[in-house]
């Protein structure tokens, strides 16, 4: 539903800054219906000053995200195990592997499902460019 806070693995969580936006913004909103309007409008203030600066913050202390979630549509089933051994390597490593019915509906095809880690300074642009590559590969795509 609307608010949930989805937790997919040890340290993966989806939907918390949305969840607590939303619950942010009904605080907002009883408060000025009570006729708190100082508190609606500090509040107001904080939130917004909290998601634009601890976003930039984040970015500075932490660095750039460096998981990457990746879906990959392979041609065939013997190719699987070629195509992990060539993606795992010192650059990025995978630290979960799901297989899936093919998106793509090819004949014999199949999805593979990756959380990888990445090492610093690497685009993940230019990952996904490097699986796709691979043979047996049809097409790689970053998971959302």
């Amino acid at each position: 539903g609307v608010g949930t806070i989805l937790i997919t693995g040890r340290t993966h969580v989806k939907g918390l800054t949305t969840a607590a936006g939303l619950w942010t913004t009904a605080a907002i909103g009883l408060a000025l219906g009570i006729g708190f309007y100082e508190a609606a409008v500090i509040c107001t203030a904080l939130s917004v000053l909290t998601i634009v600066y601890l976003s930039r913050f984040e970015n500075i202390v932490v660095g750039k995200n460096r998981n990457l979630e990746v879906y990959i549509e392979i041609k065939d089933a013997e190719t699987v195990n070629n195509v992990i051994d060539r993606i795992n390597n010192p650059k990025y490593r995978i630290t979960k592997t799901d297989i899936r019915p093919s998106r793509s509906g090819m004949m014999d095809s199949l999805g593979l499902e990756l959380s990888m880690r990445l090492s610093k300074n690497i685009d993940k642009k230019q990952v996904l460019k490097e699986i796709a590559a691979i043979p047996g590969v049809a097409f790689a795509i970053e998971n959302q």
